[in-house]
């Protein structure tokens, strides 16, 4: 709950391409798409054993302890989890469409510890001054991402405290910081 260190989006790409001398990121996350248990639940509940060794974090800020109150410095940064997006090649298709979405202008793009989904890191033209604004970010990213593609993201990520787990992606998409997401253009 209390956060170990604070990270730059580039050292959070580096450890997703498997950089870093004792990554663990890129073996955790080979255990977790290799589980085959033909039980459902049983090879969820096994991925989710090994889910919880991956380091994660919140990239809604800096906190002093992981809660909406424990805000000490907001990102204006908000991630958006697509589950379930299909085969590889539909969530690689997904992740490059995205990363060239200039109403979007992604940061970071990555696929889920899973690998049937995908997490994107959006950056807001308007300040986020803590989670009503952050909720207020999410409704307008739903909406525009719902009417533009189709796409659902997941409302569990509508917390700004929200962790996300981290992933080896090798292909993981980096990019310069452009103009932020227009939250107000794109409000419902």
């Amino acid at each position: 709950q209390v956060p170990e260190k604070f990270l730059s989006l580039f050292e959070v790409y580096s450890l997703i391409i498997g950089e870093g001398q004792g990554n663990r990121i890129p073996e955790l996350t080979r255990q977790i798409r290799s589980v085959s248990n033909p039980d459902p639940k049983q090879a969820k509940d096994e991925r989710n054993l090994i889910k919880k060794k991956l380091p994660h974090i919140v990239f809604g800020g800096e906190f002093s302890y992981r809660s909406k109150a424990g805000l000490t410095k907001p990102s204006d940064l908000i991630i958006l989890d697509f589950d379930h997006i299909g085969t590889p090649e539909q969530v690689e298709d997904l992740k490059q469409t995205l990363s060239g979405d200039t109403e979007l202008n992604p940061l970071l793009l990555f696929v889920s510890p899973s690998g049937d989904g995908l997490k994107v890191v959006i950056p807001t033209k308007q300040n986020i001054t803590g989670d009503p604004d952050f909720k207020t970010s999410m409704r307008s990213l739903s909406y525009y991402v719902g009417q533009t593609y189709g796409l659902e993201i997941d409302p569990s990520g509508k917390d700004i405290s929200r962790t996300c787990f981290l992933s080896h992606d090798p292909l993981a998409i980096l990019k310069d910081p452009q103009e932020g997401f227009d939250v107000v253009k794109w409000t419902p």
